[in-house]
């Protein structure tokens, strides 16, 4: 039976923590009459779920690739989203009027239920008891947190890749075929769970690196001879449009706003002295930290056994190396959360691990820095990057802590 202090633990954090954030949100709002974006830890009200109703407006004539669409979607997830886009008329009638629409709002609350009933299912096989009503209670507590507000909130397509990215550790073991599918359509998804390719090669399994990367192509190519238009143009269009949003938004600010991205502790500094500006390149930091955050993971994933750590590492690395990483991806977080909520026996660093996710799973979006237009940064677009890291860099200084004494035994 699962030891419940470990539990307690982690919903007293986000129980108490998203009662206060929403507490003092609902007071800014209904008392004191706080306009956005001071009044909500959300996006602005007006464009509530709109990732999900703009690509399915890029996919609606199945021609997300035509010359004049600008959308980096991978070609898999337009294919999934397909379907969805079914259900209103987006090229006729707007994204926007779609939120108006019964049958576009029956669609996105399909994708959407499908998501909470697997989420909300798996968090209570994690932690179930003896007790139905307590596991209810505590089940819903760590159901609704702040990246699955801010994931509902958008709307992203997100839910389905998290899916995918949660069946791949769970088969790892019992069913490693559908394993590596599951993360292959993770990354036609997505593309960055690529770095969970970081797991085999470091065991050296080119095996299994293969069969991830033809499986990602089948998901990738097949959309791309399916769609309106020759393969050739349609392949093209992708991957100009995607290196042209690699390079962002317009402003700094739009860059960083609801950005988990270790660019934020990097540039946000910067920008609070000069103005909300970065007058000059940061590439060369920004590369540096890349690659050491990379060698330090590797180290970790070769020195460390567990599954559920392994995970954490990469995750972190996966949220804190991409440009944009929007808040919503903290909801990967779950995966290591349930692996070790799910661990009977856990070490003072699993806690510690536990207590982190705990804190980034809160909002802390209270001070204001920077508002644009809709665009809103925060003291949490610092504070989360913050705590990724030490997901990372505590791990490594037990490793260094514990090899430099065994060094000290042997002099």
């Amino acid at each position: 039976m699962i030891n419940i202090d470990k539990v307690r633990l982690v919903v007293t954090i986000i129980g108490i923590g998203m009662f206060l954030s929403l507490l003092y949100y609902f007071i800014l709002n209904n008392y004191w009459g706080v306009e956005y974006p001071h009044n909500t830890f959300l996006f602005l009200s007006e464009d509530n779920f709109m990732d999900f109703y703009n690509v399915n407006y890029f996919v609606d004539d199945f021609s997300p690739y035509s010359s004049n669409k600008n959308i980096s979607y991978p070609p898999f997830a337009l294919l999934i989203a397909y379907p969805f886009s079914l259900f209103f008329q987006y090229t006729k009638y707007g994204s926007p009027v779609a939120r108006e629409n019964f049958f576009a709002v029956s669609s996105y609350l399909i994708l959407f239920f499908f998501f909470s009933w697997f989420l909300l299912k798996e968090i209570y096989q994690t932690i179930k008891s003896d007790d139905k009503w307590k596991d209810s209670i505590y089940t819903f507590i760590l159901f609704f947190t702040y990246p699955v507000f801010f994931l509902f909130d958008r709307g992203n397509y997100l839910m389905l890749t998290f899916v995918f990215l949660y069946l791949f550790v769970y088969y790892c073991y019992t069913c490693p075929k559908l394993s590596l599918v599951c993360l292959s359509a993770a990354i036609a998804m997505k593309i960055y769970p690529v770095f969970f390719l970081l797991l085999f090669l470091v065991d050296k399994r080119w095996k299994d690196i293969g069969k991830v990367i033809f499986w990602t192509g089948c998901f990738s190519i097949i959309p791309l001879f399916l769609f309106r238009g020759s393969f050739f143009d349609n392949l093209v269009n992708f991957l100009t449009h995607l290196f042209s949003f690699s390079g962002g938004y317009d402003t700094e600010i739009a860059n960083m706003a609801w950005n988990l991205s270790l660019l934020g502790i990097i540039k946000i500094p910067i920008m609070l002295f000069n103005q909300g500006e970065v007058p000059y390149s940061v590439e060369m930091p920004y590369l540096l930290l890349g690659i050491l955050l990379v060698s330090i993971v590797i180290y970790l994933l070769i020195k460390e056994t567990r599954l559920s750590r392994k995970i954490t590492y990469l995750l972190a690395l996966q949220l804190l190396i991409m440009p944009l990483s929007i808040d919503y991806a903290l909801v990967f977080l779950y995966i290591p959360l349930l692996l070790l909520l799910g661990t009977a026996k856990l070490e003072h660093e699993d806690y510690l691990t536990m207590v982190i996710i705990a804190l980034l799973f809160i909002p802390k979006t209270f001070v204001v820095l920077f508002y644009e237009e809709i665009a809103v940064v925060t003291i949490q677009n610092i504070v989360n990057p913050i705590l990724l890291l030490l997901l990372i860099f505590l791990p490594f200084y037990r490793q260094m802590k514990g090899k430099l004494c065994k060094r000290r035994k042997k002099v």
